[in-house]
């Protein structure tokens, strides 16, 4: 057999990438670990076990050929997953990091044989071609200055999701298209948008782009059905753009007419190889009342998630933030923030533009022991003790989760959109009360404790082999937990 090298994996990866659907290739492949090749066989380890779901026979065959024919040697892959999230996403991060550096040295090249802007030329200079739309609502009244990449806090929480918006902000319509980003409330989902705005009017000053908000495109659509001139002038602005970022789309849920036109914007801009950014609260997967159609074409491109950053990250954060406002700080107190305040950026500017507050109106420095009460005030943990959670809280959170009516979640239907909900919310009325399952059955207004003991049974156990429902119930016990805020 052929020596095992290091740089083994990249090359196999680089013939795969011309052989494989892109899908496949950046959502499953690139997140992927191989081990060793041993007796005729390679173990190919993936992070999330609905990755092995994806990949068809065609793919496998195209994978092992290819494998094969580097080592010069039939071998048989199998696939496994891995608890270790930490090497596949550094596999990814590399090959993105490698990518958006040879895109970065293209753009110059192509600058400098153009004649293009000077360096420092800033959003809407350069020849003034240039263009950025925004929503008619109050969502986006204009491109804020202030959410740029050069004032996005880069961790590890959040570094592979900069290095896709780098890249496509560089080269827009490329190899990540459309660009999905997810993640909870408040951790920098909008800040990316615009950032990556401003840079391709930095790079890009001849595109044109539509930056709005999933709720304000309903809005002007609804506008726009019986009035034929702006139904033109939507159709017209919505699918002549050459980026389409449009934030929360998860605000499409139960929204039909919506859902259809924004199908149809999505595949003319993708045929014509328009670059498309979205964000959502949740992974695609989650959208489980939105259309398959629609939900298959997130997953044309990349699918990219910001976790909560870490001490590190919101100490720097908060460092650099408390500077932009000229807020001088001891680091004791940024390091207390920073320690207690772990639900949202959001939260993190809240506590500092308390701080302004508390010392404009008060004329002088603020205590610690002050400082210590405002980290309380933005601090989302809820105390079981003093605040107890309570039925009605899981399934008031779980009806306007899903966008669903307490009727519909206590209801008789058995439709996948229903009972899905009904399962999660009895499992964690079972976990986070201390009622009976016959209370709990009394409240889903079921006549059996059984239906409530196997409902929640389903979800306890399929948390260990669902990686997406095991995200989808995490993200709702943070909001019952108050860890995070509710939108």
């Amino acid at each position: 057999m052929a020596e095992y090298k290091k740089d083994f994996w990249k090359n196999i990866l680089e013939k795969l990438s011309g052989k494989l659907p892109s899908g496949i290739f950046e959502n499953v492949i690139l997140q992927a670990k191989p081990g060793n090749p041993e007796n005729g066989k390679l173990k190919i380890y993936l992070p999330y076990a609905y990755m092995t779901r994806r990949i068809t026979q065609s793919d496998r065959t195209i994978i092992e050929n290819v494998i094969s024919e580097m080592l010069n040697t039939p071998i048989k892959v199998e696939y496994s997953i891995t608890s270790d999230k930490s090497s596949v996403l550094t596999t990814k991060l590399a090959i993105l990091a490698q990518q958006t550096i040879s895109s970065r040295k293209k753009l110059v090249r192509k600058k400098g044989k153009n004649g293009g802007s000077k360096s420092g030329s800033g959003v809407g200079a350069g020849n003034g071609h240039g263009k950025i739309s925004s929503g008619s609502g109050d969502n986006y009244p204009r491109l804020k200055s202030s959410y740029t990449f050069d004032n996005y806090i880069v961790g590890d929480s959040n570094r592979l999701v900069h290095a896709a918006s780098m890249a496509v902000s560089e080269l827009p319509g490329g190899k990540y298209n459309p660009l999905f980003i997810y993640s909870l409330v408040g951790l920098g989902k909008t800040h990316l948008l615009h950032a990556i705005a401003h840079k391709i009017l930095e790079l890009h000053p001849e595109k044109k782009i539509q930056l709005t908000h999933a709720e304000t495109y309903t809005t002007e659509l609804i506008e726009a059905i019986n009035d034929p001139a702006k139904s033109r002038r939507f159709r017209s602005k919505f699918r002549h753009c050459d980026v389409l970022l449009i934030d929360d789309i998860h605000f499409l849920i139960g929204k039909d007419a919506t859902k259809e036109a924004f199908f149809h914007t999505f595949n003319d801009l993708y045929e014509m190889g328009k670059q498309i950014v979205l964000t959502c609260d949740r992974h695609p997967r989650e959208l489980r009342t939105l259309e398959s159609r629609l939900i298959s074409r997130f997953h044309l491109g990349l699918i990219v998630d910001i976790q909560r950053p870490s001490y590190e990250t919101r100490l720097a954060i908060l460092t650099k933030k408390a500077s932009q406002i000229r807020l001088n700080l001891p680091a004791e107190i940024l390091s207390l923030f920073a320690l207690s305040v772990q639900g949202s950026i959001r939260s993190l500017e809240g506590c500092l533009q308390a701080v302004q507050h508390n010392e404009t109106t008060l004329n002088r420095k603020i205590t610690l022991d002050e400082a210590k009460q405002i980290a309380v005030d933005y601090s989302y943990d809820r105390d079981p003790q003093t605040n107890p959670i309570t039925i009605k809280d899981i399934m008031d959170l779980i009806c306007h989760h899903y966008r669903i009516t307490p009727e519909d979640l206590t209801g008789k239907s058995r439709e996948s959109r229903l009972t899905h909900p009904r399962h999660i919310g009895m499992y964690l009325s079972r976990k986070h009360t201390s009622l009976t399952l016959k209370d709990i059955a009394r409240a889903f207004k079921r006549k059996d404790h059984a239906t409530v003991y196997h409902g929640a049974n389903k979800i306890d156990n399929g948390l260990n082999l669902d990686a997406v429902l095991a995200r989808e119930v995490k993200y709702i016990e943070d909001i019952l937990l108050g860890r995070a805020q509710m939108k």
